[in-house]
This record gives C-alpha cells, structure tokens and sequence, in this order.
C-alpha cells in the first residue's frame, strides 16, 4: 500500500533544540504531497534537499552532505529497500541514518527495513509528535556522534603537536651543554641527559632510580635534599644552589666535582588558571634540575 502522508495532529509549535538547527536533511518520496508536508515541518531549521526518487537520491549526495535521511519505502524504479542498501554500502553515505517513511507497518517490511539498514521509520500518515521526536532523537544522536569525532580529531591533532613538541624538547635537552636530570615525585632520579652522564662519568642506566644522597654530597649544606626535589616553580623555584656530584674514577673510591650551580623546578600536571578553569585535580610531577658547567 502506497500512501500520502497527510498530516494528523500538527500544531505551529516548534519541538527542534536550537542546537539542531542547521543540520542537514534529504527528503526522498515520489509523492509531492508528502515532499510539501515534510519541507513545510523542516524548513525553519534545517537545510534541506528534496527529491522524488531513490536515483536522483543517489546523485544528490556526491555534494550534498546530508545529516539524516528520509526516505520512502515505496517508489517506482530504485524503491526504499534498495536505495538504503546501496547508500549503506557506500563508504561516503553509509554513516548516515536512514529513516523510512511508509504505510506499510506490519511486522514483515519493518524487519526488512531495518535488515537493509534503516535506523527507525516515520509511518504514514504523518504525525506531528512521531516526525519531531523520531527526527529529533536521530538528529542528536548524528550530531553527538559528530561532536564526539571532531573532538577525537582535535584531541589527535593534539598528540601530533604534543609528540613534535617532545621531539624538539627532547633534542635540546640531550644537545644542551648544561647538565639535566629529572627526579620523581619520590625523589629517585628517572633521567639524566648525556652531558651530565659524561660528566659525573656514569651511564644513564647506572643512575636511573637512585636517590639523591646516593648522586650528591649532601652533608655540606643543610636542606639540600629538600632544596634540590623543590615543588616549586618560576620566581619560587630553587635558584643557584651549590652542589658536589659524585663522580665515577677509577683513581679514587669516592670522588666530587667541584660545587657546581644548579637550579631546579617543580613539575606540574596542570597549571594553576587551567586547575581553576576546568576544577581537576593538580599533581605534583616531579623536579627538573639543570647543572650549570663552565664553557
């Protein structure tokens, strides 16, 4: 049975979220009545694209770029049934939700309707609480999913900077002729740069996970430990603080540089306007400490 969908129950009461308004939707129905009920409804929010045949949608959407799709299940030439299936197996228009609109309603055309792919149907005639809650509730869901893969895009591009940025970090630090090393926040050094390890005479590996007082002299100055694994940063940080490192000679069991100047500063996850911003959680990192050498 083909049917009109001439409109039961509507009212000028507007149920689409502002947020929806702008998304784009494709009318498909061989019958004009029903193309003028649906574009009169949708015209106030949404763009809108109309035509009478499962061909003509299939041209359509090489340019335009539709949000949700309404289409008749029973049309001459390419019917309903058909023109989802060849739009679900096209990579450009398969994520696009296909919503049917027919009078059939037995349990037989809506089960092969949603076996060929349709996302809900519409049933004629139409009624104005069924088109705005079925197109409402898919409109969301499109526009959720949307918002989720533009995020993940960001969130990629992101990484990208983030992984270049640590690239170029990573660079400078084992080219720089300071010494650097990181302590955590249990103050067990987890890295030292190549300057540094050439300098005390150790390999990376060698010092990896030892404490400060097994790396520096620190009975010479009172609150070294606490001085050198500062959680401060910026104008706070410690500044200028004179250190003997332990040296690795086969000349003589324990040896130390001479005081060398370090400063040091404390790592953050986030800093403070971002922490008042967003209300997370603020998390102690660890310390970074440069070691000044003489050219």
């Amino acid at each position: 049975m083909r049917g009109s969908g001439k409109l039961s129950g509507m009212n000028k009461v507007n149920y689409f979220p502002d947020e929806l308004n702008g998304m784009k939707i494709l009318i498909v129905d061989d019958i004009p009545e029903n193309l003028d009920i649906l574009s009169y409804i949708l015209k106030k929010n949404f763009d809108l694209s109309v035509v009478n045949s499962g061909e003509k949608a299939l041209a359509v959407l090489e340019k335009f770029e539709a949000d949700l799709i309404l289409l008749d299940v029973m049309m001459p030439g390419l019917d309903g049934y058909e023109t989802c299936k060849r739009l679900k197996a096209n990579e450009k228009t398969k994520g696009i939700p296909v919503i049917f609109l027919t009078g059939r309603v037995e349990e037989e055309s809506l089960v092969e309707g949603f076996r060929v792919g349709c996302a809900d149907y519409i049933a004629k005639p139409f009624k104005d609480v069924e088109i705005f809650s079925r197109i409402g509730a898919h409109l969301k869901i499109q526009k959720l999913i949307q918002d989720l893969n533009k995020s993940n895009r960001k969130l990629l591009e992101q990484k990208e900077e983030i992984i270049e940025s640590r690239n170029q970090y990573q660079f400078m630090v084992e080219t720089v002729s300071d010494g650097i090393f990181y302590l955590d926040e249990n103050r067990k050094v987890t890295s030292m740069n190549p300057k540094l390890c050439f300098e005390l005479g150790f390999e990376e590996e060698e010092i990896v996970g030892k404490s400060i007082e097994e790396i520096a002299d620190i009975g010479a100055i009172p609150n070294l430990v606490q001085s050198l694994s500062t959680r401060r940063f910026g104008d706070r940080a410690t500044r200028d603080l004179k250190v003997q490192f332990y040296t690795k000679s086969e000349e003589a069991e324990c040896s130390k540089t001479s005081p060398l100047t370090v400063n040091c500063f404390g790592i953050w996850n986030l800093q403070n306007h971002v922490v008042n911003k967003i209300k997370l959680e603020k998390k102690f990192k660890g310390t970074i400490c440069v070691v000044e050498f003489s050219s």
